[in-house]
């Protein structure tokens, strides 16, 4: 069970991410919306910040047109 465990892991990760670049192709071109993405990374790790809040920030950074 350890080593199946240790073994997803990496495999985890890597999908995670894959998933996060194609998510992210649409918006990749849009300055504001690639810095709205390493901000709402950091809060997520930093804090104990509820995801609701991000996605809010960041419908509230849509509706202003700055991403």
């Amino acid at each position: 069970m350890r080593a199946f465990g240790a073994g997803m892991a990496p495999l985890t990760l890597g999908l995670l991410l894959a998933t996060g670049w194609v998510l992210s192709a649409p918006v990749r071109d849009n300055w504001g919306a690639m810095l709205l993405l390493p901000f709402t990374v950091l809060m997520l790790v930093k804090t104990k910040l509820s995801p609701i809040w991000l996605v809010a920030v960041g419908a509230g950074v849509g509706a202003l047109g700055w991403a």
